[in-house]
């Protein structure tokens, strides 16, 4: 359901680029186990580039992209460094964090003007590949997915700019299914703001 609450935005972005879900070039630059691949690929999105590979050394010659989409590691200052990526990098991003960023002092100087931010209706589950998390850390909620882990609200911050305005995905608003379409943290639900 993440992908899919992001589609509309995508869908956008190709457009004001003359492309489709097939041509839009979306780079992931976290790989976990190859499944954001797998949920782009069913919603149509067949250009996406994640590989295992390091993100501080990709990062000084990025892969042709059209636009970020990540949902990347919360530990130590990988967010921080990606929000500077993206900055500088000047093209359209789509990133998946978790609430509390948004609350850091840092959060608003490292990625300059404020994205919108795209929320679920129901909160995001996230499941952790069984072979990627210690055997110390384990929790009780396993299945064919993973380990359970989510022990914050996300939602997605998205800017599409230079190639498509705030207000243009902002207008995607609607719909009793359609997530929840904010342009700043105060429009969000109360529930998941910081």
């Amino acid at each position: 359901r993440r992908y899919a609450d992001l589609a509309a935005s995508l869908d956008l972005l190709a457009a004001a680029l003359g492309k489709d879900r097939s041509t839009l070039h979306i780079w992931d630059p976290f790989y976990c186990a190859g499944g954001m691949k797998r949920h782009l690929a069913a919603l149509g999105f067949k250009a996406v580039r994640n590989e295992c590979a390091d993100f501080y050394e990709t990062r000084k010659r990025p892969p042709d992209h059209d636009v970020v989409v990540t949902n990347p590691p919360y530990s130590g200052d990988h967010v921080g460094q990606l929000l500077d990526f993206c900055r500088g990098s000047g093209k359209p991003y789509c990133l998946l964090l978790p609430n509390y960023v948004c609350a850091r002092g840092d959060y608003a100087r490292r990625l300059g003007e404020p994205p919108v931010y795209v929320c679920p209706r129901k909160r995001y589950c996230y499941w952790t590949p069984k072979a990627m998390r210690p055997s110390d850390k384990q929790q009780g909620h396993v299945s064919a997915l993973g380990h359970r882990t989510s022990p914050f609200a996300s939602f997605w911050h998205v800017s599409l700019a230079p190639s498509v305005p705030h207000a243009s995905v902002l207008a995607l608003r609607g719909g009793p299914d359609a997530p929840i379409y904010a342009a700043s943290l105060a429009e969000l639900p109360t529930a998941v703001r910081p």
